[in-house]
């Protein structure tokens, strides 16, 4: 996932070694992390601000169950866009100006060309069956030293709700936007390690914005949401020098891939 301090990014070059899943889609980074440590290097923190927004956002008990709402299934592979990135939030919500979701889908196209790099979640077709979705970032990895490799994190209990009643993200939707059912997970690391004490997390994402063509055809689509992730990493981990774990969490948005 795109995500980002507010001063500047951090970019994951093209090369990023791939986590080793069974899923054979893309990995894509250029995010804001935090590790657990004494000492924590500036190109792997987050603010505070962003800490707390995303821990506390995915909360919701909400039902879907009355919602007769048309729509494609929330399911597929969503690309993650920080909202701390300043020139998606600029595209988004000019100064002075209404928000405007198509600049930004326009945006975050151009971004994702030029980056390479974002993170991903996966929503299996059959997640009401109990079958799991799929989480991964280049900067959620297992030390360098072991490889550095990205962990797989699995997206459990997956529930489609009516709205996010406490997602509050730092920007406003469009006048004209896309209201929709909802979903929200569990994250857990697939495979952990022996030198992984314990792993938490979770998911959120609705709909944005759409547009369709003069068919009727979808052909733009924005989604917002949440997450945050934690790994603790366990005294073989700790006493190898290696911190304490790790921490990830923050606002996004997304787009949907088509292929």
């Amino acid at each position: 996932m795109a995500l980002k301090k507010p001063s500047r990014m951090i970019q994951v070059s093209k090369n990023q070694k791939r986590a080793r899943s069974p899923d054979p889609g893309p990995i894509r980074n250029g995010e804001t992390a935090k590790r657990l440590k004494t000492s924590t290097p500036a190109s792997a923190s987050i603010t505070k601000a962003e800490s707390n927004s995303a821990e506390s956002s995915c909360d919701d008990t909400s039902s879907a169950e009355d919602s007769d709402d048309d729509i494609p299934p929330l399911v597929g592979k969503f690309n993650l866009f920080s909202m701390s990135i300043p020139s998606l939030s600029e595209a988004y919500s000019p100064a002075g100006k209404s928000v405007n979701p198509e600049e930004l889908y326009n945006a975050i196209l151009n971004y994702q060309e030029k980056s390479g790099n974002t993170a991903e979640i996966t929503i299996p077709a059959n997640y009401a069956a109990g079958k799991d979705g799929f989480f991964v970032s280049p900067l959620i990895a297992e030390p360098e030293e072991l490889g550095g490799y990205p962990f797989n994190i699995s997206i459990k209990n997956i529930t489609e709700v009516k709205k996010l009643t406490v997602f509050k993200p730092p920007f406003p939707r469009p006048r004209a936007s896309w209201n929709a059912p909802a979903f929200k997970g569990r994250l857990t690391l697939m495979n952990p390690q022996c030198g992984i004490s314990s792993s938490s997390g979770k998911v959120c994402i609705r709909p944005l914005w759409n547009k369709v063509d003069t068919d009727g055809d979808l052909v733009m689509e924005l989604f917002e949401g949440s997450f945050d992730f934690k790994i603790v990493y366990g005294s073989m981990f700790y006493t190898s020098g290696y911190g304490r774990g790790q921490k990830l969490s923050a606002d996004f948005w997304a787009i949907r891939r088509k292929s």
